[in-house]
């Protein structure tokens, strides 16, 4: 269906990019295929696509894309079980993402420390941050239909702290499954 329909698409756009001998054009496919691959769950396949985009973008001197390039390669490593990979890609991007305020790049960041942290208070504190970030951001968008938009594009810190509360819940002695 719509995977494979994308997967062409993306198949045709590199080619056309590599005939014109547009790096950049190639890269930046390259990293739409790896996010395409992590929504289909092959963190092998993500993780190699994100480093090709990582190489290019590097030598375009292309920063921002190379970031976010970087975070498709933790999140893939995270993918691999590499957790100790994964948050160390992690908190490299985080820093970053920091100085050059790339919002969606700090968010996935957080999100992503909070499912590599060692402990569940670490994990929180991630995911409360990554939740604050985005509550400050969305307060500045103009218009319900603006916030809605942006809300549904970054709603993977509250997924995450639903599930971690969800899980500690259950966890909890003497806690009903109402």
């Amino acid at each position: 269906g719509r995977a494979a329909a994308a997967q062409a698409a993306l198949a045709a756009a590199a080619g056309f990019f590599a005939a014109q001998g547009n790096t950049v054009g190639v890269a930046a496919v390259a990293l739409a295929r790896a996010e395409l691959a992590l929504s289909r769950a092959d963190a092998a396949q993500a993780l190699g696509l994100a480093d090709q985009a990582a190489q290019a973008f590097e030598q375009a001197g292309l920063v921002e894309r190379r970031l976010r390039a970087d975070g498709v390669r933790a999140q893939a490593l995270l993918g691999l079980q590499h957790k100790a990979a994964a948050r160390e890609g992690f908190d490299r991007t985080l820093e970053a993402a920091r100085r050059y305020r790339l919002l969606p790049l700090q968010l996935r960041c957080l999100t992503g420390r909070a499912l590599t942290a060692t402990s569940a208070a670490e994990a929180r504190a991630d995911l409360e941050a990554a939740v604050a970030l985005f509550e400050d951001q969305c307060r500045t968008l103009p218009g319900d239909e603006v916030r809605s938009a942006f809300q549904a594009d970054h709603l993977l810190p509250f997924v995450e702290l639903v599930r971690m509360e969800l899980g500690r819940h259950d966890t909890q002695p003497g806690a009903d499954a109402t």
